[in-house]
């Protein structure tokens, strides 16, 4: 449905995004998922949380690595 190609982060470096906002699908009610490749280097951490409309706090959704 959407893809953001080669994000590049330098050593040390912090991003913060909305990875479906910035595939244009920021008001598309939808499942998704997202995949981290590390290509050199690491460690790398990654999260995703969802936010409760109603109280606007961020719930954790912990992530699966597959094999």
């Amino acid at each position: 449905v959407g893809r953001i190609p080669g994000v590049v982060l330098q050593p040390g470096v912090f991003i913060q995004e909305n990875v479906f906002q910035v595939a244009y699908l920021a008001n598309v009610e939808m499942d998704g998922s997202v995949e981290v490749k590390v290509l050199s280097g690491g460690p790398v951490a990654a999260y995703a949380s969802l936010i409760d409309n109603r109280t606007q706090d961020p719930i954790l959704i912990p992530a699966v690595v597959v094999e």
